[in-house]
């Protein structure tokens, strides 16, 4: 996603500090290098098949990676996804959001 076009600063930030990042989408930059983002309910090519799982913060402390797996996931999730009622409702997003610059190749 550009963020560096007029219009689009608003929607994110790269500040780490979440009380600094004033409600706008986090980019972390510093996770390049060979780290990935999944997401939720994703599952992972580790022992186990872990799956990305969305936590609540109070629960952080009663929970390990090792809880949600391919299997255990499934079944957390079996009644309704417990994370719906708390997203916002479905949005468009501007069809130019993703746009990059057309780029001259160059002869090497």
């Amino acid at each position: 996603m550009r963020t560096d076009r007029p219009g689009h600063r608003s929607l994110a930030t790269t500040a780490f500090i979440r009380e600094d990042r004033g409600g706008k989408v986090f980019l972390d930059s510093t996770r390049a290098g060979g780290a990935t983002v999944a997401a939720a309910y994703s599952p992972r090519v580790r022992p186990g098949v872990p799956v990305s799982f969305p936590v609540a913060w109070e629960e952080l402390d009663r929970v390990a990676p090792g809880d949600f797996t391919l299997r255990t996931a499934a079944r957390l999730v079996a009644d309704a996804d417990p994370w719906a009622a708390l997203m916002p409702a479905p949005q468009r997003l501007p069809a130019d959001l993703a746009d990059e610059p057309s780029r001259q190749r160059t002869a090497a």
